[in-house]
C-alpha cells in the first residue's frame, strides 16, 4: 500500500482558516509585501513561502528584523501598520508549527509602542463662553454645572478632584478648595479659585441648601440616584452633553 503526499499551501490553508473576509484581505496583503521585500516577487509561490517557514530560527528572525527596519526607516510606515504586518507574519509562522512545518518562532520580535495622538489644545474662549451659556442657571442643575465648569476651565482642574471634593474643602475667606491632586495620595492640596468660579459654587451650594458639610460638593440630581456623590464618568457625560448644545463639534474631555 503506497501514500500519495499532498504538499500543502501553507499561506493558502492559513488564509483559508480564517473566517472573516476583513483580516484574510489583510492578512493576504501583509505578506504578499513581506514576500516582496524577501524575494522581489509580486505573489510568493508555496515553494517559496515553505523556504522562508524552514530557514534555521537566527536566519528568519534577522531577515524578519531587516523588514521591520525597512517599513519604518525606509518607508516611515506608522508604527500600528508595522505591528499590524509583523502579526500577520507571526500568524503564518505558527500556523505553520502547528502543521508541523516550522521549527521556529517569531515571539521575541515585538511590536512598536503606539503612542495615539490626543488633541489637548483645548478651545477658544468664545466657545467656551458659549458652553458657560448653555447651563440654565435658574434651575438647580443649571446651577451645578455652571460651577463644575467653572472649575474645569477657570482652574483646571480635573474631573476626579472635582467629584473628589467636599463642602468641608471649600474655604470661601482665603478663596481655595483643598483637593486630592494626581500623585499626592491621600496628601490634599489647596487651589486658589477665580472670583467668578466662587460666585458659581456659592450660589449652586446656597440654591442647594446642604449644611452638612461633610457631603460631596457635587451630588447627582437625577431620581434614581439623587443625593449621591457626582462621578468623574458623570462629569464626563456632562461636558460631552454641554459641548453638544453648544454647538461645538470637537470632541472635547474635561480638564
Amino acid at each position: 500500500m503506497t501514500l500519495a503526499f499532498q504538499k500543502i499551501d501553507v499561506m493558502a490553508e492559513l488564509l483559508a482558516d480564517k473566517r472573516s473576509l476583513n483580516t484574510r484581505t489583510a492578512y493576504a496583503k501583509d505578506l504578499r509585501d513581506f514576500f516582496r521585500f524577501a524575494a522581489n516577487v509580486a505573489e510568493p509561490t508555496p515553494e517559496l513561502v515553505t523556504q522562508f517557514l524552514q530557514l534555521e530560527q537566527f536566519d528568519a528572525i534577522t531577515l524578519v528584523l531587516k523588514y521591520k527596519a525597512h517599513l519604518l526607516n525606509e518607508r516611515g510606515l506608522k508604527e500600528a501598520t508595522v505591528n499590524r504586518r509583523l502579526a500577520a507574519l507571526k500568524a503564518l509562522v505558527n500556523f505553520a508549527r502547528k502543521l508541523g512545518k516550522c521549527n521556529y518562532t517569531l515571539s521575541d520580535i515585538r511590536g512598536e509602542k503606539v503612542v495615539p495622538y490626543r488633541d489637548t489644545t483645548g478651545i477658544s474662549h468664545l466657545a467656551y463662553r458659549q458652553m458657560l451659556a448653555v447651563p440654565d442657571r435658574n434651575t438647580l442643575k443649571g446651577k451645578r454645572d455652571y460651577a463644575i465648569l467653572r472649575l474645569l476651565w477657570d482652574n483646571a482642574l480635573r474631573r476626579s478632584e472635582i467629584s473628589l471634593a467636599d463642602i468641608k474643602d471649600l474655604d470661601w475667606e482665603r478663596r481655595y478648595l483643598l483637593i486630592l491632586s494626581k500623585g499626592k495620595g491621600s496628601q490634599k492640596i489647596a487651589v486658589t479659585l477665580s472670583q467668578p468660579t466662587v460666585e458659581a459654587v456659592e450660589d449652586w451650594l446656597r440654591a442647594r441648601k446642604e449644611k452638612n458639610l461633610e457631603r460631596p460638593l457635587f451630588i447627582a440630581l437625577d431620581r434614581a440616584s439623587y443625593g449621591h456623590r457626582l462621578t468623574g464618568t458623570a462629569i464626563y457625560k456632562l461636558v460631552e452633553k454641554v459641548a453638544q448644545l453648544a454647538k461645538i463639534s470637537k470632541k472635547l474631555s474635561p480638564h
